[in-house]
């Protein structure tokens, strides 16, 4: 030992340099080692990385496509309700309307017939008026 210790001691380094810089070799060759297999490893999730994401971003226009294709059958859906629901105020309207008729022109019927009738009364009411006149002058 105490030969190589002067022959690095000829060359003006100590033992403690010399072990320094034999780590600092090691340090250097396993980080640039590490740093490769760090790059093919980050090359590589990189690439994971975005297949995953471009499989995210796929799966999530999928749904998006599905969401708005459902948007736009219930938008159809209630466009057809309400065609529906305007189709059936029409009807019902019309249905009101006729009813309405038919008991106007039967109301009208019956006035007429009580106008009759009223008319049949009175003259009745002028005949009974008349007797009972005649009945008065004759006993009366």
């Amino acid at each position: 030992m105490k030969i190589k210790n002067e022959r690095l001691a000829k060359e003006g380094k100590t033992a403690d340099q010399i072990a320094d810089e034999i780590v600092e070799l090691l340090l250097s060759s396993a980080a640039s080692a590490d740093s490769k297999r760090f790059e093919k490893f980050g090359k590589i999730k990189t690439k994971i990385g975005g297949l995953k994401t471009n499989a995210l971003e796929r799966r999530n226009l999928m749904e998006i496509v599905k969401l708005k294709s459902r948007i736009n059958s219930l938008e159809n859906r209630v466009e057809k309700y309400i065609r529906n629901f305007k189709i059936s105020a029409t009807e019902s309207n019309r249905l009101v309307s006729e009813k309405t008729e038919n008991l106007g022109e039967g109301i009208e019927e019956r006035i007429l017939n009580l106008q009759g009738q009223i008319e049949k009364l009175r003259t009745a009411m002028i005949r009974l008026s008349s007797e009972v006149k005649n009945l008065k002058e004759k006993f009366g």
